[in-house]
Order: C-alpha cells, then sequence, then structure tokens
C-alpha cells in the first residue's frame, strides 16, 4: 500500500497509517482479499473520502476511491482508528509467491546454489510473476543489483536491417532467469519493459554501451541505472586495458577461479543441452556479481 489520504471538501489531514494487514496472504488473483488498515490523525474527521494507491516494488497497480464512512465509524476521533475495505482484485495483480523456479538448480565453485527457470513468451505468457520475484529477492534480501544480458537477432525491414532484442537474461544472486522473445511485440511484454524501467533494476554487465543505445533506439526502452563493470575495473585496479576484457577475462583476472566448466560449455556452444546452457548463463551472472563484490571490497 504505497499512500493514504482522507480527503474532506477543500481539506486534507494528514493521517499516519501505521500498519497494513492483508488476507488472504499471498494475495490470490480473482479472490477477494482484506486490507486492513491500522492509521492515526491528529483531528476529527466527520466526512470525507478515502484515496487509495497500491503499487508492488515501484510499479502502479490500482487506485480507487471510497467514502471514509463506508469503511470506518463516523465521526473519526482523535487518535487511532482502523479502516478495513474488502473487493476481488484486478487481474493483472502481482502473485509472485505462486512463481515457481522450477528449472536445474547448479552449485557454483562458491558451492552458493543458483536456481534457474527458462520460458518461451506466447501472446499467452504471464511473465510478471518471475519478474516480480526477481524484484523481490534483489530488494528483500539485499541482492544490490540485477544482472541482466541481452541478445539480438537481425532482422531487414524494409531493406534495411535492425536489431530485434531476442532474449533477455535476468540474474540475482540466487536466481536466473532465461527469457526467449517472440519475433512480434505481444501486450505481455509490456511487464519486461515496465521491469526494465524500475528503479529497482541495474543493468550490469561488461561492454554494456551499445546495449543500452539498441535497447532506447529499437524498443524505446530506457535504462535508468546501468554499471559498466570493466570501467569500474579500470578504476579500481589503476589498469585502463582490463575496460575492455570480455566477461570471462575480467572474471579470470579479478577472481582467480576455476572457469573449465564454462569454458567445457562454450566449447561446443552448437552441441549443448538447454541445461547446459542455463548452467552457462547462471554462471556468467555469478561471475559479474563477484567481481562486483570483489571490486567494492
Amino acid at each position: 500500500m504505497s499512500s493514504t489520504a482522507i480527503l474532506d471538501g477543500n481539506k486534507e489531514y494528514e493521517v499516519k497509517v501505521q500498519g497494513v494487514n492483508i488476507l488472504p496472504y499471498p494475495i490470490v488473483r480473482g479472490e477477494p482479499a482484506t486490507f486492513s488498515i491500522s492509521s492515526n490523525t491528529d483531528n476529527v474527521i466527520s466526512s470525507g473520502k478515502l484515496v487509495i494507491e497500491v503499487s508492488y516494488f515501484g510499479w502502479h497497480i490500482h487506485s480507487e476511491t471510497h467514502d471514509l464512512c463506508d469503511e470506518t465509524k463516523c465521526p473519526v476521533a482523535v487518535g487511532d482508528f482502523l479502516v478495513a475495505h474488502s473487493q476481488v482484485l484486478p487481474g493483472y495483480t502481482p502473485h509472485n509467491h505462486m512463481a515457481n523456479f522450477d528449472g536445474p538448480g547448479f552449485s557454483m565453485v562458491d558451492e552458493s546454489w543458483i536456481q534457474t527457470k527458462a520460458i518461451d513468451i506466447e501472446p499467452s505468457t504471464d511473465i510478471s510473476p518471475y519478474l516480480s520475484r526477481i524484484l523481490e529477492d534483489c530488494v528483500w534480501n539485499g541482492n544490490r543489483a540485477i544482472v541482466f544480458d541481452v541478445y539480438w537477432d537481425v532482422e531487414s525491414v524494409n531493406t534495411k536491417s535492425e536489431q530485434r532484442l531476442s532474449s533477455v537474461k535476468l540474474s540475482t544472486k540466487n536466481l536466473c532467469l532465461f527469457l526467449r522473445l517472440p519475433n512480434q511485440f505481444t501486450d505481455n511484454l509490456k511487464d519486461l519493459y515496465r521491469f526494465f524501467a524500475s528503479k529497482f533494476v541495474t543493468f550490469v554487465g561488461v561492454q554494456i554501451g551499445e546495449d543500452l543505445v539498441l535497447l532506447k533506439e529499437n524498443h524505446g526502452i530506457v535504462i535508468r541505472s546501468s554499471l559498466e563493470i570493466g570501467k569500474l575495473a579500470a578504476v579500481a585496479r589503476g589498469t585502463p586495458i582490463v575496460e575492455f576484457l570480455g566477461a570471462r577475462e575480467l572474471a579470470h583476472k579479478i577472481l582467480s577461479c576455476d572457469m573449465s566448466r564454462l569454458d567445457s560449455i562454450q566449447s561446443k556452444w552448437d552441441e549443448a543441452g538447454g541445461d547446459d546452457r542455463l548452467e552457462a548463463a547462471a554462471i556468467e551472472g555469478w561471475l559479474i556479481y563477484n567481481v562486483y563484490d570483489q571490486l567494492q571490497q
């Protein structure tokens, strides 16, 4: 619940929201939910409207206005009071707790564990639960950045070659999500574009400048926060040449860790199965995270 205000004519009283209890929890799409809002006011409120704005990790979900006296007993006395409101939530409400990263899990060289999920996006595919789960893991577990690699296909449009976003890899420290995108834009890709625009999302990678330009020019996507770890490494280590290294070479120089598994997968990439490619994606995300951690120390 992002904000609550009591409006009475031309007045707006300051109401301090002390807590929100939601039943059932987690919320179920299309099912009734009750929001009990514990509040406090320094003014007697005899009538007015209750304005509720609902957002999730910065994504606007829903807004509505109700008569205050339909939601609580009027007049509202100075001090603590409770507003209870029940409704069937809209169908686009995120249900992140239902997202199941049920792909293979992989152990990294430091014995950390990364769970994966790969999705071929169809017009009917709902990816919002997985994007919410990524954000949840990032924010609630203190993982500072989200790593995502983008992959491009070249297609001809009116005799002109353009690069189209074909797949995206999203990673936190614990999760790796690989999305293969359709050839044509579909409505569910709006969720992905909104994810990119979130203030919680950081595009972390090596030599990412061209990707940022292509995302804006070809898809109208503006990344609010980005981190070029090659440049960070060059400054931190006082060695300008490392700015131009690839992800694997940079990780080897900074971490000096065993790259044999990643090398094995990449050496026979065309023959590699889906699980092998997911493991490579998980390793690459893990490497970028750990390079960043090392450079911050």
